[in-house]
């Protein structure tokens, strides 16, 4: 039977785990960030913050401050509008860099900032900054920033909280001043800026975990080196599945183990019939039966994206469990993207719903983003002409879910890696056909009576993998 957790109210942010921003259901997209970013304007922020790499809830928001524009150094980082807002729990800031940049690898941005404590100098190129005299990494600020991948506008959270010992950076009300710079040789700057907290963002809409009727829920989850089978973290992941309680399970990461046993270990688990398909280190484990006489058509597909066809009481429904290339390797991610749209233009099935569900990787260049929502093909010599994947003739929908009780998107965070949190996970669908409504769960930002409700303890996700379950319901479409 399942566990029904429905979210009442936000609580504050863990003082050792970054906390980022709240989405609330963000509308289908297919623009990128880098390409997403409306003009600001005058007035208070109409809607809640997310802290996703969109730009729309900030278009109710006036510039704190503006920098010259064409006047950057040889690197072209050229600041202009800097917005601040501020929640609860963060400090959240929006800056233009007039250059479309890989913010945690190129050296493009240092941020200064005084709040009453020590000075905060970070460098989000060598991801590390100092706190005063003392060395401050992002889980020590607790510092998230938006889009992973490349653009020319990010969104940086940093919890109002952050301290290291007893010195805190932000001291009661104290004024907030903010400079920016390009840390190259004559590169841009732009401050100082003074924020007296006075932009208040809208508390989002807090988030329920209660799957609706008619619906089935899938679950995409990086399980980092077997880890659902390993007798050292068995624990942590029996309690977080049995309280998802999910129908299709995508996970990436189970390399050493048969699909057999994994099937096993769920059924333990979860109970009832499940059936299970491996290729490579994905696994795919449904309650419902796989259709098997559509191997054929699999082989122009890279190893690392995983086509099942599943008969879901009479419906065909296509879930595709990806892996993608990790970290510098743009030039494999994009030719796995461009391999994907040639295949659903070519070889998925006419009308049949399908799923992109997994770790994407996607840290390095946003067009693989583009290839893989609008068909978009970048090297047509080899994988020829561009198509809409979905059957409507439009691109797939990302639905890029945020976490129960936070502002955050991200779905990884390992607190000994020098990168700060990251969404490496994505949910890609085909929206002319399916409905969806998903969640990210960080069971360390849950109350006391929430995780006794769902039977899940506060490290929980912490310790079960660097990476966090995505959580979606889809429903089909008449």
């Amino acid at each position: 039977m399942k566990k029904w957790l429905t979210v009442l109210f936000l609580l504050p942010l863990s003082a050792c785990i970054p906390q980022p921003p709240i989405a609330t259901d963000p509308p289908s997209t297919a623009v990128p960030p880098s390409t997403a970013v409306p003009p600001s304007t005058p007035g208070q922020a109409a809607s809640p913050l997310v802290i996703d790499g969109y730009f729309d809830d900030w278009a109710g928001t006036a510039p704190l401050g503006t920098d010259p524009a064409g006047d950057a150094g040889p690197s072209g980082v050229d600041f202009t509008d800097v917005a601040v807002a501020h929640t609860d729990n963060l400090l959240v800031i929006s800056i233009d860099l007039g250059k479309v940049v890989n913010l945690q690898s190129e050296p493009a941005l240092v941020l200064t900032l005084s709040a009453g404590g020590p000075e905060l100098r970070y460098d989000f190129a060598a991801r590390t900054g100092a706190l005063g005299d003392v060395r401050a990494t992002h889980v020590v600020i607790g510092l998230a920033s938006n889009p992973t991948v490349t653009s020319g506008r990010f969104e940086i959270a940093i919890r109002r909280d952050a301290a290291t010992g007893d010195t805190r950076l932000f001291v009661d009300a104290a004024p907030v001043i903010l400079s920016f710079a390009d840390p190259n040789p004559g590169g841009d700057v732009a401050g100082a800026f003074t924020y007296a907290w006075d932009n208040p963002a809208p508390a989002p809409a807090p988030l329920s975990s209660e799957q609706a009727a008619g619906t089935i829920r899938v679950l995409s989850y990086n399980v980092l080196n077997d880890g659902v089978m390993s007798s050292l973290r068995d624990d942590h992941f029996l309690r977080i599945l049995t309280a998802l309680d999910p129908d299709i399970i995508a996970f990436q990461e189970l390399e050493n183990r048969a699909a057999s046993s994994v099937e096993e270990r769920i059924e333990e688990w979860l109970g009832g019939d499940w059936h299970a398909r491996k290729q490579a280190d994905l696994v795919t484990v449904s309650r419902y039966p796989f259709i098997e006489d559509w191997p054929e058509s699999q082989q122009p597909l890279h190893p690392r994206i995983f086509p099942a066809m599943l008969d879901v009481d009479g419906q065909e429904l296509i879930i595709y469990n990806a892996h993608l290339f990790c970290c510098a390797e743009d030039a494999g991610r994009q030719d796995q993207a461009d391999g994907f749209a040639a295949f659903i233009r070519d070889h998925a099935p006419e009308g049949i719903p399908f799923i992109l569900a997994g770790d994407l990787n996607l840290v390095g260049d946003a067009r693989q983003l583009v290839t893989l929502l609008t068909g978009d093909i970048v090297n047509e010599d080899v994988y020829g002409h561009d198509a809409a994947p979905d059957a409507d003739g439009t691109p797939l929908a990302d639905l890029l879910p945020r976490h129960l009780l936070s502002p955050h998107t991200y779905t990884w965070f390992d607190p000994v890696s020098a990168f700060s949190a990251g969404r490496l996970d994505y949910v890609i669908y085909t929206d002319s056909l399916l409905s969806a409504k998903g969640f990210v769960l960080d069971s360390t930002l849950l109350p006391a009576d929430l995780l006794d409700v769902l039977g899940v303890r506060a490290h929980d996700t912490l310790e079960a993998s660097d990476h966090l379950p995505v959580v979606v319901d889809f429903a089909f479409l008449p």
